[in-house]
């Protein structure tokens, strides 16, 4: 159900839930739409979790948070959430808001012609415009230095904004020593919301 297009534009906001939990959200949507669909995303701080600390479960009311909220004008969507009291790795999805919600599993999708998302368990998951050799380069990357980008996702996201002209990266932000964070990088300039 995506739309088919090469003009997009990436955005990236950070808010509290109406709980109290830190929350980034980033993506790409259609070219000259994102303050529309920044405003709708605005109602994510109303969203809960409740007291759920299942790792899945995060994940997944997370993922549906946001497909409740997702316009058509969203190509893909991701976020990272730091829920208190959660030890396993979670708290960080990202994805195409319009499919099924599905576990990562370090494969690569296309979505279309150019754009490419690659997900992880643990994470990071990264939506990137470019070709399948860059989402390969990526993938083998995370494989090697796994351990190390989840430490220090700031070198990681240095490492790709090198390698490419246009990202998503979301980060898992819930969960023992989790550095949870959404980075995007569109026209230029990089921007990173760490939680």
């Amino acid at each position: 159900m995506m739309m088919r297009t090469d003009k997009i534009e990436a955005f990236l906001m950070h808010m509290q839930t109406v709980e109290g939990y830190p929350l980034a959200i980033g993506g790409f949507c259609i070219a000259g739409m994102k303050d529309l669909v920044k405003k709708n995303y605005q109602s994510m701080k109303d969203f809960r979790i409740g007291s759920v600390k299942d790792a899945f479960l995060v994940d997944y009311l997370l993922g549906e948070g946001l497909k409740e909220r997702a316009r058509k004008e969203i190509v893909v969507v991701g976020a990272s959430i730091k829920v208190q009291g959660v030890e396993t790795s979670t708290g960080g999805v990202i994805g195409d808001p319009f499919e099924q919600i599905a576990s990562s599993d370090k494969t690569i999708e296309r979505l279309t012609a150019n754009l490419y998302l690659i997900t992880r368990p643990g994470g990071p998951g990264i939506a990137l415009k470019g070709n399948l050799k860059q989402a390969d380069r990526i993938n083998d990357y995370l494989s090697i230095h796994e351990q190390e980008v989840k430490k220090e996702p700031e070198k990681f996201i240095k490492q790709i904004e090198i390698w490419l002209t246009d990202f998503v990266v979301v980060f898992d932000g819930s969960g023992n020593r989790q550095k949870g964070c959404v980075a995007i990088k569109s026209e230029g300039k990089t921007e990173v919301t760490f939680l």
